[in-house]
Order: C-alpha cells, then structure tokens, then sequence
C-alpha cells in the first residue's frame, strides 16, 4: 500500500508542478500583457486562451488514465479502499488544477470578446458620424446662397 500512495502522491506532484514549470520555460507565451493595446497584445491573448485550455484537457486525460491505473494497482492491495481513496484524491487534485486553468482561459476570452464588442459599437459609431457629418456637407453645399 505504501509504494501505491508514493506513487500516486509523486504522480499528483509531478502534474500539478509540471504546469507552472512549463509557464517558467516559455514566460513571453503565458504571461498575460498587463494592457494589450494592440491587436498583437489581443492575439496573444487568445493564444494564452488556448494554450491553457488545451493544457486542462491535456491535464483531465492524463489524470484520468492515472486514476484508472491507480484503481487497477488498488484492486491487487490488502487494504482496496483506502488505495481507491488515495487514488480519489490524486484525481480530484488533477481536475481542481484543470478546472482553475480552463476558468483562467474563460476569463481571458471574455476579456478578449468584450475588447471585440467596444471595438465594433466604436466603429459603428464612428462610421454614423462621418455619415452625419457627410449629410451635413452634402445639404450645405446644395442650398443657394443668393437667399
């Protein structure tokens, strides 16, 4: 029972650990701008949405396939159920991590869709007033100034 629970507390250290490790060997892609006032910084945004989200998908399926390992080891042990519960344990740790990372993503793209929603109502409004300002032109230049 010992080796089952170092095992699978090694393997639940080994996920979650791996996770802000691989966001210290690649800091430009994952660290968020403080204020992406360009259409690279909105971009790169998006990517960092995606990359997480595809890193929590990653994370659940691993998780997953360690559990149903785990379970499999635990049926072979003297004491099953607290072998299962360990394993419970791992998994449930496996999927908080995921779950914080595909909330962080989801932030990221309401963020990003909110930014795309200001710029669409801006352009909109801007084109409204270059049509009023048209218009104006358009029936002051077309009146006789003889009256």
């Amino acid at each position: 029972m010992k080796p089952l629970i170092v095992c699978l507390t090694l393997l639940t250290l080994t996920l979650v650990l791996a996770l802000p490790l691989r966001a210290q060997d690649a800091p430009a892609e994952t660290a968020p701008p403080a204020d992406p006032a360009t259409a690279a910084g909105w971009d790169a945004l998006g990517e960092q949405a995606r990359q997480m989200q595809a890193q929590a998908a990653h994370l659940r399926t691993e998780s997953q396939q360690a559990h149903a390992a785990a379970e499999r080891d635990c049926w072979k042990k003297f004491l099953v159920s607290d072998c299962l519960d360990d394993a419970k344990a791992a998994l449930r740790t496996a999927r908080q991590e995921a779950r914080r990372l595909e909330v962080e993503a989801g932030r990221i793209e309401r963020r990003i869709t909110e930014h795309e929603r200001r710029e669409r109502v801006a352009r909109k409004l801007a084109d409204k007033q270059a049509e009023i300002t048209q218009r104006r032109a358009d029936s002051a230049g077309g009146q006789p100034s003889g009256q």
